[in-house]
C-alpha cells in the first residue's frame, strides 16, 4: 500500500490478495472516515421492529382494478382456438358435389396426404355420389374416418324434391353453449319445386331443434337453384 502526498491510498495486487486471504478482515477507522466521507460505504438498513400486533392483521384484498390482468382473460374459445389451432371447437367440413365417387376416390386420398386442409377435415360431405348397392362401404373408406351411407344412415330422408342426411357427432373439444353436433348434408334436385322442398327440410330440422334446443345445426350439401332465403 503506498499513500501518495495527495492522501489518495493505492494498492497492489499482492496487496489486494494479501486482504482477501485475511479471516477477520476489517477496515480502520481512519480509512473508514475516509471512505464514508467519499461515499463510498453502504448505510445499514434501518430496523423496524416487530409489532405485537402485525401478525394478527388480515391481508386486505386489492381492488379488482389493481389487477395487471383480468381473470379469466385466456380462458375464451377465441383465445383457445389460437394456441391449438388444430383442434378447433368446431368441426371443419369440406363440400363437394363429386357426380360420381367411385372415379374420385383416388384424388380425395392423395389430397389427404399431400395437403393439410384435407387432411386436418372433419368431415367431408359429399353429394351426387351414383352409389349403387355394389358398391361396399370399405371401398369408400378414408382412413381415419368413419363413413354414412344414405342407406344406411339411421337418420335419413328422400323424396322428390329432397334428399337428406343427418349425422350427430362430437369434436375434441364442445363448447359448452353446445350439447350437440348435427350436421345435415342436403340435395335438392333441379327440377325440384323451391318452396316444396324447404317446407320438407324445414319440418325435419323443427323436429331436430325441439329434441336438442341447445344443439348447433350445421346445414351443407347442393341445393341448386333453390336458397335457404327463399320464400
Amino acid at each position: 500500500m503506498d499513500i501518495r502526498t495527495t492522501g489518495v491510498h493505492v494498492y497492489d495486487r499482492q496487496a489486494l490478495l494479501h486482504y482477501r486471504i485475511q479471516p477477520n478482515n476489517t477496515v480502520n477507522d481512519e480509512l473508514q472516515e475516509t471512505l464514508c466521507g467519499f461515499g463510498l460505504l453502504r448505510q445499514p438498513a434501518p430496523q423496524i421492529a416487530a409489532s405485537p400486533e402485525a401478525g394478527s392483521r388480515k391481508r386486505g384484498h386489492r381492488k379488482r382494478c389493481a389487477r395487471r390482468q383480468k381473470r379469466g382473460k385466456r380462458a375464451g374459445v377465441r383465445t383457445r382456438l389460437t394456441s391449438k389451432p388444430a383442434r378447433a371447437a368446431l368441426p371443419s367440413i369440406l363440400l363437394s358435389n363429386v357426380c360420381s365417387l367411385e372415379n374420385k376416390l383416388d384424388c380425395i386420398r392423395l389430397q389427404r396426404t399431400t395437403r393439410r386442409e384435407s387432411r386436418d377435415c372433419c368431415v367431408f360431405v359429399f353429394t351426387e355420389t351414383w352409389l349403387s348397392d355394389r358398391v361396399p362401404d370399405a371401398a369408400i373408406q378414408l382412413d381415419g374416418l368413419a363413413s354414412s351411407r344414405q342407406r344406411l344412415s339411421p337418420v335419413r330422408y328422400c323424396s322428390p324434391l329432397v334428399e337428406f342426411m343427418i349425422v350427430r357427432c362430437r369434436p375434441v373439444y364442445l363448447p359448452r353453449e353446445f350439447t350437440a353436433v348435427l350436421i345435415i348434408s342436403v340435395y335438392i334436385p333441379p327440377g325440384a319445386t323451391a318452396k316444396a322442398a324447404l317446407c320438407e327440410l324445414y319440418s325435419a330440422i323443427s323436429g331436430l331443434q325441439n329434441t336438442h334446443p341447445d344443439g348447433l345445426f350445421i346445414v351443407a350439401g347442393d341445393f341448386n337453384h333453390v336458397t335457404l332465403t327463399s320464400p
